[in-house]
Order: C-alpha cells, then sequence, then structure tokens
C-alpha cells in the first residue's frame, strides 16, 4: 500500500462530495472528488479543501493527485 492509499483510507467521504467524470486531452477519463475537511467544527475559518483526482485504467482506477488546501 503506498502514500496515496494510506491518506485516502484515512479519509471520510462526506455528504458534501461531488464526484464527476471528466475527459480531457491529457486523461482518457478521470474523476475528481472535492470535499471539505473541518478539523475545528466550533470555528469556521480552518476548513481544509481536498481534490482527489482518479485516472481510469485498464486495471481499474488510479489515484493520480492529491490536493490539501486551506480555505
Amino acid at each position: 500500500m503506498d502514500l496515496a492509499e494510506l491518506l485516502v483510507n484515512d479519509i471520510t467521504i462526506g455528504p458534501s462530495f461531488t464526484f464527476s467524470i471528466i475527459k480531457t486531452d491529457l486523461y482518457d477519463g478521470y474523476a475528481v472528488v472535492d470535499g471539505v475537511i473541518d478539523p475545528d467544527p466550533s470555528t469556521t475559518d480552518d476548513e481544509v479543501k481536498k481534490t482527489l483526482h482518479l485516472r481510469d485504467t485498464d486495471a481499474g482506477w488510479k489515484i493520480c493527485l492529491i490536493a490539501l488546501s486551506i480555505m
């Protein structure tokens, strides 16, 4: 198991997440999962947005990018 799998396995998928399949010239298709993690629900200024790019390959979905950004 690699670092990307460990990170994703540690992330809970919540109701605020969106999922879409996108086709580009670079990839035949990949999924983008966006969600917000709030480390401290008592405050409103420390939310973290998470983006996972999952590439659709012959071997199944593969994680190609994980991005975390402070909102």
